[in-house]
């Protein structure tokens, strides 16, 4: 990454750590350790160096912050999945299990990663991609505890690895 004079970052909290999003990269994860997260909300320095030795200084934006213009938010698969479990929540739909599902495709050019949710429930998993959410996808007798099993599941041999991040949302635990 090469480091502008100006770049505008959102850093988030989801299950306990602190995460980094930008439309050019998507999310990664911001927290450097284990329940060290009051330190690192008090001091972002040691997460920015470690997405990017250049990024030294960061100043907060007023609430609101930039417009945004609407459409699909770049890269943000890891968002708009939480996006999705939040207004299942809000209809009241059943979310057994939440999690984010996060897998990793190899390519000449490098590792690509794509988010989406996964709900575990008695007939499966059932998985909601962002970038199609109107197709839930039912992964029958699925096991949401093993990510790579999982993601291969949808996406065949071709992922690489994989990781799942159980979602415990304000007013909601993760079940």
């Amino acid at each position: 990454m090469r480091t502008p004079t100006r770049y505008l970052a959102l850093v988030f909290e989801l299950a306990g750590i602190l995460w980094f999003y930008t439309g050019t990269d998507g999310t990664q994860s911001f927290s450097l350790h284990q329940g060290a997260l009051a330190e690192e909300k008090a001091d972002f320095g040691p997460g920015l160096r470690d997405i990017h030795a250049g990024l030294t200084g960061w100043s907060i934006a007023a609430d609101g912050g930039p417009p945004v213009a609407p459409g699909v938010l770049p890269n943000g698969c890891f968002l708009e999945s939480v996006a999705l479990l939040r207004e299942r929540l809000v209809r009241g739909g059943v979310v057994g299990h939440p999690q984010l599902l996060s897998y990793y495709i190899r390519k000449a050019s490098g590792l690509y990663g794509h988010t989406v949710l996964a709900l575990a429930g008695p007939e499966g998993v059932e998985v909601i991609d962002p970038l199609d959410p109107g197709r839930p996808v039912l992964l029958p007798g699925a096991d949401v505890s093993n990510a790579l099993v999982l993601a291969r599941r949808l996406r065949g041999d071709e992922v690489a690895k994989a990781r799942l991040l159980p979602v415990d949302l304000p007013g909601r635990a993760a079940s």
